[in-house]
């Protein structure tokens, strides 16, 4: 009770137990939690990376205090609040017919050829969605459990897949047998924010990460 009432006073201190997605947590992780460290030396983080729909349970059952997710997503009666928005771009093999378009509308996409992480990671979702492709999903040739797979795929020149702002710096998707390219449909193509439970006792702390998490994306 003594501890608990200490960290009240002091702003994001304490133990914090934070879920994030996996197609966000080893972009903007390594981003903002050195600084986020130095700025909050007695904060005490408990990170867990799982799928939303879990997280969002987790939440619910009060086994975490806060998760990053991507949305739209249903998050029923939690309470949330957006700390950025982000765009996507495509993932092409070297040599690729559209290489020389400077963006990609989803017209031109070669169906065929998209590679989407499997039900339940919300990006391929939300990117379906902006490209108005909702239905393809079913017919979707491979669908891989992390970005990481899917760009491995596109660089040995077996399809083509959608990759988030926050990736573009990861050495990973800059490689000699990838291309990037943003896709040119209106966006946003999806906001990232902080959901946690309305009981939770310390909302103030969680306003200021989200603020400090948009200050701290674009670090390099």
């Amino acid at each position: 009770m003594v501890k608990l009432a200490k960290w009240g006073e002091e702003v994001l201190s304490g133990p914090l137990r934070l879920g994030v997605i996996p197609t966000i947590g080893p972009f903007l992780l390594p981003r903002i939690l050195p600084q986020i460290r130095q700025q909050y030396p007695h904060l005490q983080l408990q990170i867990t990376e799982d799928q939303s729909s879990r997280l969002v349970e987790s939440l619910e059952l009060g086994q975490l205090d806060v998760a990053i997710l991507a949305f739209p997503y249903p998050i029923k009666r939690l309470e949330f609040q957006v700390a950025f928005q982000e765009r996507f771009y495509i993932a092409l093999p070297r040599g690729h017919d559209l290489e020389k378009q400077v963006s990609i509308e989803a017209s031109l996409l070669p169906k065929e050829e998209l590679l989407l992480l499997k039900e339940g990671h919300c990006l391929s979702d939300h990117a379906l969605s902006a490209c108005h492709l909702e239905g393809i999903r079913g017919s979707v040739g491979f669908q891989g459990t992390s970005l990481y797979t899917l760009v491995q795929m596109v660089a040995g020149g077996q399809g083509i897949t959608f990759i988030p702002e926050m990736a573009i710096g990861d050495a990973v998707f800059n490689g000699d047998e990838i291309r990037l390219k943003p896709l040119d449909e209106p966006g946003p193509h999806r906001e990232i924010g902080l959901v946690w439970r309305s009981t939770y006792f310390r909302k103030g702390d969680l306003i200021e990460l989200a603020s400090l998490i948009s200050t701290l994306k674009d670090m390099a």
